[in-house]
């Protein structure tokens, strides 16, 4: 088995995040692994070009959406486990699947822990969620929580 040495844990700050933050705080006390947390703020002009409704997030906004993001992540995990394991954080913007396969490339990330989200209808069958995507185009191993 490969050595994992670095672990991402992509966060929307859902209950199945939290979920999902357990399991990277467990592999990476298990490997004594670097411990990345990342939120992707998503542009949802991104998703329809052609949506013109007045919800769309502003990309100025989607700055300010990170800033704010920045601290939570910050509080995610104690300061006594951070003091104990090297953690990193970080924010992106755009596409969460594309930012999160990036950021794992970038950062030669050896296993990404994410939560799922089960979505029905239409949406999903158009876009597909988050987890899908990454476990379809992710280099590394993916592993998927549930709450």
């Amino acid at each position: 088995m490969p050595a994992i040495r670095r672990i991402l844990h992509a966060t929307d700050f859902s209950e199945t995040s939290q979920a999902a933050l357990n399991y990277a705080q467990s592999l990476a006390e298990a490997f004594n692994a670097e411990l990345h947390l990342l939120f992707v703020a998503q542009d949802l002009v991104l998703i329809d070009p052609t949506n013109s409704s007045n919800w769309v997030t502003p990309a100025n906004s989607l700055d300010e959406v990170c800033a704010s993001a920045q601290p939570h992540l910050n509080e995610l995990l104690s300061s006594n486990w951070k003091q104990q394991h090297k953690t990193v954080t970080a924010t992106r913007i755009g596409m969460p699947h594309i930012q999160i396969i990036d950021y794992a490339k970038c950062n030669n990330i050896d296993v990404i822990v994410v939560g799922t989200h089960g979505r029905a209808g239409l949406k999903h069958l158009v876009l597909g969620s988050v987890a899908e995507q990454i476990l379809r185009h992710a280099e590394c191993p993916v592993l998927t929580v549930r709450a």
